[in-house]
């Protein structure tokens, strides 16, 4: 049982019969179907059907040449629509299943980011033209989540917000000039960590902790591909899950300058999700790759 089928509305499947029943739906009538060919006697098999506009399910399996589908997992996924351009993404497959993740360097997070391959089938079919497209380097980010709070933004003027972007776009660069090993870089860095733990340190004394730190990005648990974040709210739409009537927020949200969606469920989410305010809980990422 995938437990963030829950946050596309399906909160009242709880058996293992109901699952199969959703599977059997998706395999009956799916709306698109991705195939890759293992060999001449079996093919990968990728079933996705919508139940709104937003998000749906997927099923992944193993084809033979009579035909028959041999299902071996599910999993919720969200459509996302903002593209996130990197370096170069690498992709690597789960040793348990027939799955894949995308791991690549980002300097506003800190640590290497981790998602959950959507379109890993269309992934495996592009490969033969690896010669011609050595390079995976964009992706559409989204995710998923079960539990989330909705908090108030912090006031900013616009000069404020310049002065964040380009303290930003030069932090970015001096950590890009650390890694390759300038040690002037490193200095500059060092000292600016050393002046904000003193900064954030005097204001913990008299403020809330939130009203310090506007937005966050750092691994959650032993999954790879989930993170708590808090990030600012950009747009927010309500969509009804076409099968159980349950209702889900679908929230476009910036963190640490990372652009994506999520979908939580209406039932799960604490508070009023308005464009400018803050969204804070656990997400499962995912994504979608392609060649340029």
């Amino acid at each position: 049982m995938h437990d963030y089928l829950k946050a596309i509305g399906f909160s009242q499947i709880r058996k293992k019969e109901e699952l199969d029943e959703l599977v059997q739906k998706v395999i009956l009538s799916p709306d698109e179907k991705i195939y890759f060919k293992k060999n001449e006697e079996s093919a990968i098999v990728q079933l996705n059907k919508d139940f709104s506009e937003c998000f749906g399910i997927s099923v992944v399996g193993e084809m033979n040449q009579k035909g028959i589908m041999d299902v071996e997992y599910s999993y919720p996924y969200v459509k996302g629509n903002n593209m996130f351009y990197q370096e170069e993404i690498h992709l690597e497959k789960y040793s348990d299943r027939e799955a894949y993740a995308g791991v690549c360097d980002n300097v506003n997070i800190g640590v290497p980011l981790i998602f959950y391959i959507h379109n890993f089938v269309h992934y495996l079919n592009m490969r033969k033209y690896e010669e011609m497209f050595p390079k995976i380097n964009t992706a559409v980010l989204s995710g998923l989540s079960l539990q989330g709070t909705v908090i108030l933004n912090i006031e900013k003027d616009e000069n404020q917000i310049k002065k964040e972007r380009v303290s930003n776009r030069n932090r970015n660069q001096l950590l890009e000039a650390a890694k390759e090993g300038n040690m002037e870089a490193i200095e500059i860095l060092t000292l600016d960590d050393m002046d904000l733990y003193t900064m954030i340190s005097k204001r913990a004394k008299k403020e809330d902790v939130f009203t310090i730190v506007d937005s966050y990005c750092i691994p959650y648990g032993i999954e790879s591909d989930k993170y708590s974040m808090m990030g600012t709210i950009q747009e927010v739409n309500e969509y009804t899950n076409s099968q159980t009537g349950e209702e889900v927020y679908y929230m476009a949200i910036s963190c640490n300058d990372l652009d994506f969606e999520i979908c939580i469920n209406k039932k799960d989410l604490l508070g009023e999700p308005v464009r400018g305010r803050r969204f804070k809980g656990v997400v499962w990422l995912q994504g979608m790759v392609d060649y340029i």
